[in-house]
């Protein structure tokens, strides 16, 4: 690297530095909002230009970018400030994108399916980290609608190197900026002491190397036959093609930055072609949330335990429709790690970017006999493989055994996997900003599956709470896993949750 001035924010820990150098590491998440906010973000440029300055600020992670050095023949990475015209630019990495429907009658669902287009072109959008350039990348999308309207409804891509936050983190990362952004609104802003860069994995390097077990030592599962097992002869890509073609959508185009530049709707379709990171959104309403909430409660039972249950029950059902001749279900879900640390370092320091927390995972196994829907005593045994489940993590906990995050190794058989799919749960998540200038409609994350035979994780299942509602997202690799397999599965987890209710 020839010789320049920089700026070192802080030098990485060793699992940063591994992280980061590891090439089958997964480099980025994209976080995914809905809001509604009584500010034309588009028009008040002034107020978001100024926010995401004080927002970078708030954040030192924000500022930085990695940089290698060799020392004494070792590569040590280190966390570099950019220069000061790339912090002082606020729309460096930002897009503001506006799709103008101010002469169509009918506009219905069209502000939705496109959010899913661009989730989707972000997530193949790679976010190159030792070029000099930012951690993260934000996007503003919004839909111009030709009846009036108090609020301004937008979709926000929040894309994060995943080596520096992990989901909530995240999540409180850019609630901040919104408060900022209301803050100023309503010139009401004082500038904040910046958040210190708490390397989450140097919180728990010993913790990781010494009680790990790896997750290639579990029993493996065979391949679910209503996984496509000849992914190199049949792929099939799904786009919303006849959506936008029936309302004469594919050349419309979504304009960039205020500018002369646009992308048009047809050009996001046969991006989708190529992509195998889908996803599909789906709730629970309030009054069952309520009561869900209130039955765990009733059973000791966290509701991540409860969620767990269900979706483990709703892949039974799978396999006693698709395939009735495995006998486990399998999965898999991160640890809330917080509970270990937290009493050490306090729960500000998990505020900020830069606590990577959710370093480990729990296996959960259910034998299809042992709990079968709608079986004599099925809702009995459902609330003690709950509860077995809440004890079994806390157990976990206090004796530090967890699995790592590991990846199945080159060459193993493609008929084997490890889990049927990878459950997180981020629990109950602030809904608006402290004078509701901006509420927060849905949330989600996902990360890309960049190959077609990933059978590690082909599905991965998260869940929040948001306004007293359950909101799932089902992300999953559409080479190995057809849409109707996962429409299937969240028919059940109603139909599971209803009859729990009933």
């Amino acid at each position: 690297m020839s010789e320049q001035k920089y700026s070192i924010a802080r030098k990485a820990a060793k699992n940063e530095s591994y992280y980061f150098n590891n090439p089958n590491s997964k480099k980025r998440i994209l976080f995914t909002f809905s809001i509604e906010s009584e500010i034309n973000l588009n028009k008040q440029i002034d107020i978001l230009d100024k926010a995401i300055y004080e927002w970078k600020l708030m954040h030192p992670f924000l500022r930085c970018y990695v940089m290698n050095k060799n020392v004494d023949s070792l590569v040590e990475t280190y966390f570099v400030y950019v220069d000061d015209e790339k912090i002082k630019n606020s729309f460096l990495n930002v897009n503001l994108l506006n799709l103008d429907l101010s002469e169509k009658d009918e506009t219905n669902g069209i502000f939705e399916e496109t959010w899913k287009l661009l989730a989707e072109k972000e997530l193949m959008t790679p976010l190159e980290f030792f070029s000099g350039n930012f951690l993260w990348r934000l996007t503003l999308f919004t839909v111009n609608e030709s009846h009036s309207k108090d609020k301004y409804k937008y979709c926000i891509l929040f894309t994060i190197n995943h080596g520096i936050c992990d989901g909530r983190t995240s999540y409180n990362c850019i609630i901040h900026l919104f408060q900022i952004i209301e803050s100023i609104y309503k010139n009401e802003y004082t500038r904040q002491e910046p958040f210190k860069m708490y390397p989450g994995s140097e919180f728990y390097t010993d913790f990781i190397d010494e009680f790990q077990s790896d997750i290639l030592s579990v029993p493996e599962i065979e391949i679910p036959n209503f996984y496509n097992q000849n992914i190199e002869e049949k792929c099939e890509f799904e786009t919303n093609l006849e959506f936008f073609k029936n309302r004469y959508l594919l050349n419309e185009k979504i304009n960039i930055n205020n500018g002369p530049e646009f992308v048009t709707i047809e050009s996001l379709l046969e991006n989708s072609k190529t992509n195998f990171s889908k996803f599909i959104l789906s709730s629970f309403d309030e009054s069952k949330t309520r009561h869900l909430l209130r039955l765990s409660k009733h059973y000791d039972v966290k509701l991540n335990s409860c969620l767990k249950s269900i979706l483990s029950i709703a892949m039974i059902m799978l396999h006693s429709k698709f395939d009735t001749k495995l006998s486990t279900v399998a999965i898999v879900t991160p640890v809330d790690s917080r509970s270990y640390f937290m009493g050490k370092y306090g729960p500000e320091n998990f505020q900020s970017i830069g606590v990577h927390a959710d370093g480990f995972l729990s296996r959960f196994e259910n034998q299809f006999d042992d709990l079968k829907f709608g079986d004599e005593k099925w809702i009995e045994k459902f609330w003690q493989l709950s509860k077995n489940d809440t004890d079994l993590i806390k157990q976990m906990i206090e004796n530090k055994e967890f699995l790592k995050k590991t990846n199945f190794k080159k060459g193993v058989e493609l008929k084997k996997m490890a889990v049927h799919f990878n459950f997180t749960n981020y629990g109950v998540l602030q809904n608006h900003t402290k004078k509701q200038v901006i509420q927060i409609k849905g949330f989600s994350s996902m990360v890309a599956f960049v190959n077609k035979a990933q059978l590690n994780f082909p599905l991965i299942i998260l869940s929040n709470t948001i306004n007293n509602q359950i909101y799932f997202t089902f992300r999953y690799n559409s080479a190995l896993i057809n849409k109707d397999i996962i429409d299937s599965l969240i028919e059940y987890t109603h139909q599971i949750s209803d009859a729990l209710l009933s």
